[in-house]
């Protein structure tokens, strides 16, 4: 079974199968015709190929086949355009998530047929509206790519923390809280794993839906959730299902930017005073982007420097559009799925372009990011280090502070 969206390749179609008969998922790069250029999530393939182990796999460098591994595949195949035709398969062997994961991903292939009618001239927008709004990355053309790393906006095309939390709010406003309060609660939670369900189940993802499931649960006493219990929970029952997921760069990255907000905020709340911020709201907003966006990189910065050889030097302003921009996109994009408008449509297009642009705009400043950087394992640890000295020289500065304050 076809249990991804089609990539198209220079001269290949790249799609993830799903093998009906143990449950294996095979990375397959078929090649390039009319035929496989119309296939779809879902369909059953009937193919005769020889299978590679993804084991010592290496293009330019990069470890490709532990890429295969740590996201799930545990082979792939190249199928040559004679081999291989539809066919009706049966999917009565798989398991229940995997017959949901299939039905899902159908019905998300008809929704991202809807943005690429809507985008169909400007390839661009539909590759961040599939994203941001979908989990579908696959459109996203390598330049655009590059202006979103080059500024610190590649976030923004993973789905998480921001997108669930939007999605939260939009559920808050459209429920109420009372007498209902469990049956609220219990739609919140089926509403949340959905929406994972439905982007295909990323690393960063699942953790917020985990957070916020647990969130929702414990609120029904009456109390606040701890966010780094939830966050280590998510952390341990995500590893416990997959173990491999300890090393996908989303799940580290995801992980280390929540656990950084969570220990960071509230040091950051406290350089202006709390009745400055409620006496002027719009400072107060201004003033959460940028402790959000310090504390993120100061999780991040480090890990990504090792990956990517990069660090981006505007991420602050970046955010200041990014993040209003992310609203919108989400807003407009589930108003356009269920109720589709021109009106509508045609204000998310204008949005996701306007963002593009001004990201490309922004990629061309001078000094947008430092490197190339070459960092050891030993070094990323030794920052991290240098990073918690500092916070813990911080606090105990701000504490005496405190102490001499209360004395006088």
């Amino acid at each position: 079974m076809v249990a991804s969206e089609p990539v198209e390749k220079p001269r290949s179609v790249a799609v993830d199968l799903l093998l009906t008969a143990n449950g294996r998922r095979v990375k397959a790069y078929l090649a390039k015709d009319n035929r496989s250029l119309r296939i779809v999530p879902g369909d059953g393939l009937m193919l005769t190929t020889r299978i590679e182990p993804t084991y010592d796999i290496h293009y330019n460098g990069f470890d490709y086949g532990h890429y295969l591994l740590v996201n799930g595949f545990t082979s792939r195949c190249f199928v040559r355009k004679d081999d291989w035709k539809k066919a009706a398969v049966s999917i009565a062997t798989l398991s229940i998530v995997d017959r949901i994961k299939l039905k899902t991903l159908r019905w998300r292939h008809h929704l991202l047929q809807r943005f690429k009618s809507l985008a169909a001239a400007d390839s661009d927008s539909y590759g961040v509206m599939a994203a941001m709004t979908l989990g579908d990355r696959s459109a996203i053309s390598n330049d655009l790519r590059a202006s979103y790393s080059l500024t610190g906006a590649s976030h923004v095309l993973a789905l998480s923390g921001l997108h669930m939390s939007i999605l939260y709010c939009l559920i808050s406003m459209l429920t109420f809280v009372g007498r209902r309060m469990l049956i609220i609660r219990a739609l919140t939670i089926v509403l949340f794993w959905s929406f994972a369900m439905l982007t295909g189940l990323s690393p960063s993802v699942v953790r917020s839906a985990l957070m916020l499931t647990l969130a929702a649960i414990i609120t029904l006493r009456g109390t606040r959730s701890l966010s780094v219990n939830s966050l280590s929970l998510a952390a341990i029952v995500m590893l416990i299902a997959s173990p491999l997921t300890l090393y996908d760069v989303g799940f580290q990255l995801s992980f280390l930017a929540v656990f950084a907000i969570v220990m960071l905020m509230p040091l950051m709340e406290r350089i202006l005073p709390p009745f400055f911020l409620l006496r002027h709201p719009f400072l107060r907003i201004v003033w959460s982007i940028v402790a959000v966006s310090i504390a993120a990189q100061m999780g991040t910065a480090p890990l990504v420097a090792y990956y990517f050889g990069r660090l981006p030097l505007y991420f602050i302003i970046t955010n200041f559009l990014v993040i209003p921009a992310a609203y919108a996109i989400l807003w407009l994009s589930l108003t356009y799925l269920i109720l589709p408008f021109t009106v509508v449509g045609q204000s998310l297009l204008f949005v996701v372009s306007k963002l593009n642009a001004g990201l490309k705009a922004m990629s061309a400043w001078p000094y947008a990011s430092i490197g190339p950087l070459q960092l050891s394992p030993v070094q990323v640890v030794a920052i991290y280090v240098v990073e918690v000295c500092l916070v813990l020289t911080i606090c105990i500065l701000a504490a005496n502070r405190l102490r001499s304050y209360k004395a006088c």
